[in-house]
């Protein structure tokens, strides 16, 4: 088993709330996932734009190289409190081009009102 953290830090939100939210989290997820396979240095060649398309496309390359992804848990930390459909919008659509059972993906929020950053999204992805 092979682990991978990626980080994503926005200093303020910009409107819609979703799109920032989003990018932020499938920056986190592709770092944590190339950190793990090793092949983070390849990030530059392989992105094109952070999309669940260039996430079915990390998953496809983890496949080719004899991965699996086994887990992976995201933790958002907040100053104001993300609404549970948006939580609820991005399980799916992480999921979904992961192939990832509803038991591999955690997403989870931490409110504190005097963080430093609007929205920070850790990634932590197990890989077999």
């Amino acid at each position: 088993m092979r682990t991978g953290l990626g980080l994503a830090v926005i200093q303020k939100i910009e409107y819609p709330i979703e799109s920032t939210t989003f990018a932020a989290v499938n920056s986190a997820v592709v770092d944590a996932l190339l950190s793990a396979a090793g092949i983070f240095s390849e990030r530059s060649s392989l992105m094109r734009e952070e999309t669940s398309a260039f996430l079915k496309q990390i998953e496809l390359r983890l496949h080719y190289d004899g991965f699996e992804i086994q887990n992976l848990d995201l933790t958002l930390t907040v100053r104001q409190r993300l609404p549970d459909t948006l939580l609820d919008s991005i399980n799916s659509e992480i999921r979904k081009p992961l192939f990832l059972n509803k038991d591999q993906l955690t997403v989870k929020q931490y409110v504190i009102e005097t963080a430093a950053h609007a929205l920070q999204v850790q990634a932590l992805a197990l890989i077999g």
